[in-house]
């Protein structure tokens, strides 16, 4: 709606300055149409690159973990060091899920917290959505209502399991 808006807008404006005679009337039409194309472009902006109009909705998911290897009586987290290290791929395995999971590495964070009471994982996603239904009509054409803002995985593990890279998995 803002796009069609803004056409509009440099419609009017063309128009007035080709086909209006000189005048007061001439004059408030071009600066009104100005105002509305400045200001469409503007909101545009705003919404790109700060999420105007949005608001963060977050949604936490609890699963019961299952060990990352299919041994009997061995409870291990798996995960893989990515570039130099600082950033790692946590490979889990859930009650609802038969293969192997990893976790996202683009806009997300991991944290793994050891002394729980039962192997579980909590996933918080977050994502933008449309503050209203004028924010929706304005801007629902871009689709990024449900755009990914982040998540958080928190593995809560007891201390009867391990947290071990993918390399040492191999070697043992």
């Amino acid at each position: 709606m803002i796009i069609v808006i803004l056409t509009l807008a440099i419609f009017v404006f063309s128009g007035s300055m080709i086909f209006m005679r000189r005048g007061l009337r001439r004059q408030l039409v071009n600066v009104f149409s100005l105002l509305v194309i400045v200001a469409s472009i503007g909101l545009i902006i705003a919404n790109d690159n700060h999420h105007f109009g949005m608001e963060k909705v977050s949604h936490t998911q609890t699963y019961t973990l299952q060990s990352s290897v299919a041994t009997p009586g061995v409870q291990l987290l798996l995960y893989h060091k990515l570039g130099t290290g600082n950033e790692r791929i946590y490979l889990y395995r859930t009650t609802h899920s038969t293969k192997l999971l990893k976790t996202a590495t683009h806009n997300s964070q991991v944290t793994v917290k050891q002394n729980a009471q039962r192997a579980q994982l909590q996933l918080r996603t977050t994502r933008w959505v449309y503050q209203n239904k004028l924010m929706t009509a304005l801007f629902g054409i871009t689709n990024e209502n449900h755009q990914l803002a982040n998540r958080h995985y928190q593995f809560n593990l007891p201390a009867t399991w391990h947290v071990i890279s993918t390399n040492t998995a191999q070697n043992k």
